[in-house]
């Protein structure tokens, strides 16, 4: 619990030395940022380790960083963790980070669950309502199920719009029964 306080709180301190213009540059790269984290498991292995000085962290970063566009950025962020000593809360500091960086665009993340797979021209037009109902922009993940025979569920944080199949038959049968 402590810790991800406290990444919270790095989390929103480093938002707050981002100017506003660039919040779209740095969402886009957020996903670079956790497949570098992903693809290099000697990074998290070197970040923690308590033997590893703080120099030869911050050096190592510096070279998977090269070339990434606004490593500036990214080098501040995990120099303040690791100068710190809190480089073990890096992965919850990119959570948290991620979380208040989407808030602030007002995005949210939805499932967006299908019973078959359709064409970007549908999803769009479905992603649009979403966007409307939440008021804030989409971006899904995509499941089939076949059990909701057509329509979709989007789930989102505490959310959930029903448009299937399924949930419209199963109304429709609990009102016939009332007749």
């Amino acid at each position: 619990m402590k810790n991800k306080i406290l990444a919270k709180r790095y989390a929103q301190a480093t938002l707050n030395t981002l100017p506003t213009e660039k919040y779209q540059d740095i969402f886009h790269q957020f996903e670079v940022m956790k497949n570098i984290i992903k693809t290099h498991p000697k990074l998290r292995e070197i970040i923690r380790s308590k033997i590893v000085r703080n120099e030869q962290k911050l050096e190592f970063l510096r070279n998977i960083l090269e070339g990434v566009e606004n490593n500036d950025f990214w080098m501040r962020a995990f120099t303040v963790l690791i100068l710190k000593n809190r480089s073990e809360i890096i992965g919850l500091f990119l959570h948290e980070f991620d979380i208040l960086l989407k808030k602030t665009l007002r995005m949210k993340d939805v499932k967006l669950i299908l019973a078959n797979e359709h064409d970007n021209q549908t999803l769009d037009n479905i992603r649009e309502e979403i966007e409307i109902f939440l008021d804030s922009k989409v971006l899904y993940e995509v499941q089939l199920d076949k059990n909701i025979l057509g329509g979709f569920i989007a789930i989102s944080d505490n959310k959930m719009i029903d448009a299937s199949v399924l949930t419209s038959l199963h109304r429709f049968a609990r009102r016939r029964v009332k007749w």
